[in-house]
């Protein structure tokens, strides 16, 4: 269960939900909570169309809340599956680490 304020879960789920979506059947963006994070992934859909196989999930970024300063704090994942703090992200409002998010000023999470 997550332990996060609800409005701002619904703020990262909106974005997700509008993020370019290449094609209904190619990939889609999606947020999973738990505890004091929110893990935002795209799942492509298997190549040749195969049915009955899993879509291909990608870890795109995590935001992390800090209850006691009421704050979030923007990671990326490298090829190990690690997270490592966006350092060019000071953690901020939601809002904030979003915009920080969508315009991807590095290359690491959409590029």
């Amino acid at each position: 269960m997550s332990e996060l304020p609800r409005d701002e879960l619904a703020r990262i789920e909106a974005y997700c939900d509008r993020r370019p979506q290449k094609t209904v059947d190619r990939w889609r963006v999606s947020a999973h909570a738990t505890g004091h994070s929110v893990t935002i992934v795209r799942a492509r859909a298997p190549k040749g169309g195969e049915s009955g196989s899993a879509p291909r999930e990608t870890r795109v970024a995590q935001l992390r809340f800090e209850p006691a300063l009421d704050e979030w704090t923007l990671y990326w994942s490298d090829r190990d599956g690690r997270w490592h703090r966006f350092e060019e992200a000071p953690p901020g409002k939601v809002d904030e680490v979003i915009e920080v998010l969508d315009r991807d000023p590095t290359g690491v999470f959409w590029g």
